[in-house]
């Protein structure tokens, strides 16, 4: 299995709506000499849209159905927060500036999902539905399963000075007082979703960037807090190999 993020050095951070051909230079110069022995790999891209679907649902991507390429949105993304599949030589790319990439990996049966967890689809459990599909769809089991999550925003830089949850009981224990309001812990808060599904804390990675103070990667955040313009996003790619 692959994984691999690109940064502000990779000059590969998204700025808006690109083609599928550029995307798949995107993904061979991230993962670089990688993918020299893999002659020909699908790519499947995934976005959001906050207006258009739930934050808990996902899309299943078996390999029977990957054929010349896979079904797409017509403008080249396939709306969804989450993608699951067995198929290999499938890079599945995501853009995120704060939000949660998470990578899950089963390598016993070779099951691979890419989750985006901004604080909506965090509140609606979406690890929750994604470990569930893992298992009803392809025979997972949570003791197998590895996770990492990478560059994202951490609760010492996401605060809000009267954030939604503090109405919600369940994230007790993740809002963390600050002089400026709430430090939210969207990572400690997936970490116990993890937890409470069985997933091993020894097979659990997190990365330990904050993306609202790093410079090698963009903010969306921290470009709100500033005032200044809507940042870029950088690139997550993971693909069975």
């Amino acid at each position: 299995m692959l994984n691999a993020f690109s940064s502000k050095m990779d000059n590969l951070l998204e700025e808006g709506r690109r083609s599928i051909v550029s995307f798949k230079q995107d993904c061979h110069q991230v993962f670089g000499s990688k993918t020299d022995s893999i002659e020909h790999y699908n790519l499947i891209r995934t976005d959001y849209n906050d207006a258009s679907w739930r934050f808990d649902e996902y899309l299943v991507v078996r390999a029977e159905d990957v054929a010349s390429s896979p079904a797409e949105h017509p403008d080249g993304y396939v709306w969804t927060n989450a993608i699951i599949t067995d198929a290999k030589h499938l890079a599945i790319c995501l853009c995120t500036a704060d939000c949660l990439p998470m990578t899950l990996y089963d390598p016993k049966l070779h099951i691979l999902a890419l989750a985006h967890l901004g604080w909506q689809a965090t509140m609606q459990h979406l690890i929750d539905q994604i470990l569930a599909g893992m298992r009803q769809f392809f025979g997972s089991h949570p003791a197998d399963i590895k996770v990492f999550i990478g560059p994202s925003i951490k609760k010492e830089s996401y605060i809000f000075d009267n954030p939604e949850q503090l109405k919600m009981p369940q994230w007790k224990g993740y809002l963390h007082p600050t002089a400026d309001g709430y430090g939210i812990d969207l990572v400690g808060y997936n970490l116990n979703r993890l937890a409470e599904n069985s997933i091993d804390p020894s097979n659990i990675q997190v990365s330990p960037v904050d993306t609202a103070l790093s410079r090698d990667y963009e903010s969306h955040y921290s470009h709100t807090k500033q005032g200044r313009p809507k940042a870029r996003r950088f690139l997550n790619i993971s693909m069975l190999r």
